[in-house]
């Protein structure tokens, strides 16, 4: 990621920068394939990102914002091209089978909900507890009503992080959602990313907060 928000200019930028150095000297092609990009104000994630990319022989870009980021730090950057993530290119011989959720669902719809730990204090760089805590009581308002239309819910994660918010979560549902949530509320286990693939691909929605959840 062309990112400082985890580590700051010496979290990933410097890691890209030193990647891009040494395959300078190895003598090897260095290349950005379909890379997202976020924030990248100060001057030590500048300098090191602008290198990084200016040494690559092949720059491409998730998305258009990603792109115009950083072109803000190469200009030649603007000619890249925009390819979608390469989660996108997984063959269908690769994707994992159904989790048999519609069995337990018993014939309800199913939503898949992937909640994040965003702002949450000791888990995200920049720490805000009343923006967490917002985020929770928005979306546990959101399941409350979904567990009284007699939605089935099964709860997901795509970041370790992310399963505990779900508990988190469920604490602030309503007091009838809570009576109801044995019923209505599913939270598998899930190792690798196939067993998420198999739960998400059961539902018929999914609510997700976190990119990758999404992608």
């Amino acid at each position: 990621q062309l990112d400082e928000e985890w580590g700051g200019g010496w979290g990933h930028p410097f890691a890209l920068f030193k990647w891009a150095m040494l395959a300078r000297m190895a003598k090897v092609p260095w290349v950005f394939a379909s890379v997202g990009a976020c924030k990248a104000a100060s001057a030590t994630s500048r300098f090191f990102l602008s290198r990084a990319l200016r040494r690559a022989h092949y720059r491409s870009y998730r998305d258009v914002n990603s792109r115009n980021i950083a072109a803000a730090l190469f200009a030649p950057a603007s000619a890249d091209a925009v390819v979608p993530d390469m989660a996108f290119s997984l063959p269908a011989s690769a994707q994992a089978s159904s989790a048999g959720l519609r069995d337990l669902a018993e014939g309800r719809k199913i939503i898949a909900v992937s909640p994040i730990t965003y702002a949450k204090p000791q888990n995200w760089p920049h720490e805000n507890a009343a923006v967490y805590e917002r985020y929770l009581t928005q979306l546990a308002d959101a399941l409350s009503q979904l567990i009284a239309q007699d939605y089935f819910i099964v709860m997901v994660w795509s970041a370790r992080a992310d399963k505990e918010t779900i508990s988190d979560l469920l604490a602030r549902l309503s007091d009838a959602a809570k009576k109801r949530s044995s019923s209505h509320i599913h939270i598998p286990l899930i190792t690798k990313w196939r067993d998420f693939y198999s739960f998400v691909s059961d539902a018929e929605f999914l609510i997700a907060s976190r990119l990758h959840s999404k992608i």
